[in-house]
């Protein structure tokens, strides 16, 4: 467990010592992965399959906080259910603003989890979700991380629904 801590603490400094380059090619990196994994997820919507759209919603999310990229992502996700019908779109978008408004809001700082579980499950490393939840963000990163399976759950009714 001391080995984990420290290889925490020296990846937090690294990122401290060079914040102001890695922090936005993180972001763009992270980002094109976020939206990747939303198309392959809910790929109902022609407009995300091309890949400039993508790119430069990558390059908007890297230069913007981490609550508006989950903003964005959950647009991008309600753009593409509305495709599959109505209710399902409400669903979304009742479950979106909740988890919004009362967790995201009020904990920016684990934003970034929310996207980081889909992805997991798409890489089945799903396992190891709670373990870099608990290293990196504590406590406070486990609601983001419920809202993050309960979205990839959602992700695979609704390929049920559309089908």
């Amino acid at each position: 467990m001391s080995q984990l801590l420290t290889i925490r603490d020296t990846i937090k400094d690294f990122f401290r010592k060079y914040d102001e380059i890695t922090t936005p090619v993180l972001r763009f990196i992270a980002s094109l992965i976020m939206f990747n994994s939303i198309n392959s997820l809910f790929g109902y919507s022609d407009l995300f399959d091309k890949g400039i759209v993508v790119f430069l919603l990558s390059v908007i999310c890297a230069l913007v906080p981490s609550p508006l990229v989950v903003l964005l992502g959950g647009i991008v996700i309600l753009v593409n259910v509305i495709s599959v019908s109505l209710e399902v779109t409400l669903f979304f978008a009742v479950f979106f603003v909740v988890m919004y408004c009362v967790y995201m809001r009020m904990f920016p700082r684990c934003s970034w989890i929310l996207a980081l579980v889909p992805i997991f499950y798409l890489i089945n490393l799903q396992y190891a979700i709670p373990l870099i939840v608990m290293i990196f963000a504590g406590l406070s990163g486990i609601i983001p991380a419920a809202f993050g399976v309960v979205l990839y759950y959602f992700a695979q009714c609704t390929k049920e629904i559309n089908s």
